[in-house]
């Protein structure tokens, strides 16, 4: 059975000479092992086909993945240790929770057995993933898989969910975790209700600011973290804004999102850093927080999209549905469409909307990748609300407007209230 794997491999990577978890095409794999769990010897094939589960687990994607649900393949007494023994052959470590997801369903808390442990804390799995995979485990299983990482001294990338023992844990070998965690700022959401553990990270991060920039990198998961040209930039750009801030390196908050975008704030500052933007260039206008940097950059393979802006009170519950139509409608009077409206979107300023930095700058509109500005060179005031993401406003007319399915109804409400207020002034006019 091993040499038939092998070839149907071979033939697999002919097809497609990049592998991709949701588009390559394992059809031919798939096709075989059916066949053979239906065949008069599934028995025998069963087991063997456990026997060459690193083979089978390399072709594995989102098209076939129901290879390794089938019950005469999971149920064969052996899985669990073949699974454990060859998890590393599964090329997609960063969709390995789902694989897990399922499995201890099935196995209901015997899926992690103390050899199951130590191969997952063998494999560099990103921060979700690992996170995911920790809470499927019962209380013994995580203190075992802590201890596991304590004792290789591999890095901790738990983002929540730690009970007050795993905690305790964590701080009892500060030493050791802290030298091994490539993101500290997850380290500190673990000690940060502990005095003494926190006043210790804090004056790491002080120190070791190369590792703070180390942590921001990490927490996008796109990026290349050797890229030099990137990560030399990126210390710059948070040094510069800690600077004009005058704030320590420990103050710098960090919240990743998703994995693709990372936003920190760095004192009354707010950095974001994500991988593109759905409209890079539309006209500035009076309804965006200003920018005091807005820009794309290419660093060989890695692209980025950098944004800086004064910090705002956002998730303000106050934010009425009349209060998004004034902002759509605001923007419509400049000939613009704003897509995206929601009260997530949307902020009220801490202080009037302008540029604040350590010297008297004023970025054109060209500097920060906008069209000219529209409207008159009017400015909100505190308290305003402000819109914060402006991915989704397109000029009036645009042929490559994009809707967001959740405001497509409200949009739709807007957009009738503002041409009948229109016709109505328009009248008015006439008369």
């Amino acid at each position: 059975m091993r040499e038939e794997l092998l070839k149907i491999s071979k033939s697999i990577d002919k097809k497609n000479s990049k592998h991709d978890y949701y588009y390559s095409d394992y059809s031919d794999m798939a096709k075989y092992i059916k066949k053979a769990t239906r065949s008069i010897f599934k028995k025998r094939n069963c087991k063997e086909l456990v026997d060459n589960l690193d083979i089978i687990l390399s072709y594995t994607n989102r098209t076939n993945e129901d290879l390794i649900y089938i019950d005469d393949i999971h149920d064969q007494s052996h899985f669990i240790s073949q699974l454990a023994k060859n998890i590393s052959s599964f090329r997609y470590p960063e969709v390995l929770d789902d694989l897990f997801a399922f499995l201890n369903c099935v196995y209901k808390g015997n899926l992690f057995t103390k050899e199951m442990i130590e191969a997952l804390t063998n494999l560099d799995l990103n921060q979700f993933v690992f996170t995911s995979i920790f809470n499927f485990m019962n209380e013994e299983q995580r203190m075992l898989f802590l201890q596991a990482l304590y004792e290789k001294k591999r890095p901790i990338k738990i983002t929540y969910g730690l009970n007050q023992k795993e905690v305790e844990f964590v701080i009892s070998h500060y030493d050791d975790f802290v030298d091994t965690c490539e993101n500290l700022f997850l380290l500190k959401g673990i000690v940060e209700s502990f005095p003494d553990a926190l006043k210790k990270i804090n004056e790491y991060m002080n120190n070791n600011y190369d590792r703070v920039i180390d942590s921001i990198m990490e927490d996008i998961c796109y990026l290349n973290t050797d890229n030099k040209d990137l990560r030399s930039f990126i210390y710059y750009l948070v040094k510069d804004v800690a600077d004009s801030e005058n704030i320590d390196y420990c103050d710098i908050r960090d919240n990743a999102s998703g994995g693709y975008s990372v936003i920190l704030f760095v004192g009354d500052k707010v950095i974001k850093i994500g991988k593109e933007r759905k409209t890079p260039v539309f006209p500035n206008n009076p309804y965006i927080i200003k920018p005091l940097l807005r820009q794309e950059a290419q660093f060989g393979d890695d692209k980025i999209f950098v944004e800086v802006t004064e910090k705002v009170e956002a998730n303000v519950s106050s934010i009425t549905e009349e209060d998004l139509y004034q902002l759509y409608k605001g923007l419509r009077e400049l000939g613009l469409v704003w897509t995206d409206i929601a009260k997530k979107n949307v902020g009220r300023l801490k202080k009037d909307n302008e540029i604040y930095w350590k010297e008297n700058i004023k970025p054109s509109d060209e500097t920060l990748g906008l069209t000219k500005f529209r409207g008159e060179p009017k400015t909100l005031k505190k308290d305003d609300y402000v819109i914060l993401d402006a991915d989704f406003i397109f000029s009036e007319g645009d042929p490559n407007i994009s809707h967001v399915s959740y405001a497509v109804e409200l949009e739709k409400k807007f957009e009738q209230r503002y041409q009948e207020e229109k016709g109505i002034v328009q009248e008015q006019k006439n008369l």
